[in-house]
Order: structure tokens, then C-alpha cells, then sequence
């Protein structure tokens, strides 16, 4: 059921992680020949929340689903928007002429992937009560969102309900048609890490005895 604007709405929810026995498919042949058949059903049993779902997170839901992740949680409120179409993977004309949530198209992209995967799609933003109930039972969170006070939620998430959490972030820039800069940045949030505050006070402080 999809009730646009609701706390919590829910786009789509479907399939069940299977039972630790499950043998895997052929097509994680690849994956289960490095990390081994245990490593797979782990991740079957493993819930990922996603934070954002444009550019990065278009790229990482579908990488989780592939690789087997048993059970996605996506969050965005947004529409796709025509500056999208560069950067969101699975993103046409169409998903413009007919407005589409980003959250609506990961999910419908992660039911294609692998139909068992169990997927809800949340058209909100935390703290809503709805989402932070999927958080505090997830095993990992992924920020993929370009907000910073996103990232400060989800850090803080991350203490409250001790869920380990990684924020990707990342920064092109141009000028006179070259890329003059190029910035990559994963930042792991544990719950005994100090928070994205305190972390930026603690480099302010060694700029200055430096």
C-alpha cells in the first residue's frame, strides 16, 4: 500500500529471506567461490537500510540486492527529477512525464534483481517512527544522501540502537569542460565512535596545535 506524504508509507513488500539451509543460486556462484555458502546465507539473512536513493544509492541497492542481501529497507521522499537522469541508475524520460519516487524506482529495480528479496520502500525521512522501527532491527545502514543533517541522523541512529552505519559521499568538480577535483569519502559511524560533531571539533583542534 502507497499513501503519498504518510510517516512510514509503504510503497511494496514482498518475499521472504530464506531459511539458513538455503542453498544458493547459481548465478552467486561467483560470490559463494571466494567468501564460501555461509558467507551468502548471511547476507540472506541480513537487513540493509538505505539513506537516499538517487545517485549513489541508485548504484548501491542494486549492488546489495545482487550480491544476496535477504531483506532492503530504501528511504527517500523525493521525485526524480530531470537533473536526475545523468546519475540514477535504472532513471528514464518516462519516470518524468510520470512523476516517480526514487524510493518506487529502487524498489521496483531490487524486484527485478531478485523477486525474493523482501524490499519496503519508504516515501518519508528519518526519525519517523515507521523507519527508525526498521533501523533499530537492521545490521548495517548505508547513508547515500547529500544532506547533512541526514548524515547527522544517521550517525546518531547508528549510537542509539548500536547499527553500525557508513555514509558515502562523493564530489566532482569541473571547470572549462576538465575535472579539476575528484573526492571519494566513506565514513564508518559505530556506536562507540564519537560523532560527526565531536569528529569535526577534534580536526579543528589538531589544524590549530598544528
Amino acid at each position: 500500500m502507497f499513501l503519498e506524504g504518510q510517516p512510514g508509507a509503504r510503497l511494496w513488500r514482498g518475499g521472504t529471506p530464506p531459511p539458513p539451509d538455503d542453498l544458493p543460486p547459481e548465478r552467486v556462484a561467483r560470490f559463494t567461490s571466494s567468501f564460501g555458502v555461509e558467507a551468502y546465507q548471511r547476507l540472506r539473512r541480513s537487513t540493509a537500510v538505505v539513506i537516499g536513493a538517487g545517485g549513489t544509492g541508485s548504484v548501491a541497492i542494486p549492488m546489495l540486492a545482487r550480491a544476496g542481501v535477504g531483506k532492503i529497507v530504501i528511504v527517500d521522499s523525493d521525485l526524480i527529477s530531470p537533473s536526475n537522469l545523468e546519475r540514477t541508475h535504472a532513471s528514464f524520460p518516462e519516470h518524468i512525464e510520470t512523476p516517480t519516487l526514487k524510493a518506487a524506482l529502487a524498489r521496483d529495480h531490487v524486484r527485478r534483481i531478485d523477486p525474493d528479496i523482501e524490499v519496503i520502500a519508504f516515501d518519508g525521512r528519518l526519525p519517523q517512527r515507521s523507519i527508525v522501527e526498521e533501523v533499530a532491527q537492521a545490521d548495517v545502514l548505508l547513508g547515500c544522501t547529500d544532506q547533512h543533517t541526514s548524515r547527522l541522523v544517521l550517525s546518531d541512529m547508528a549510537r542509539r540502537y548500536l547499527v553500525p552505519a557508513i555514509d558515502c559521499g562523493g564530489l566532482i568538480e569541473g571547470a572549462n569542460g576538465l575535472v579539476t577535483g575528484q573526492i571519494i569519502q566513506l565514513v564508518l559511524f559505530r556506536p562507540h565512535d564519537p560523532c560527526p560533531r565531536c569528529r569535526a571539533w577534534s580536526m579543528i583542534c589538531e589544524c590549530a596545535r598544528s
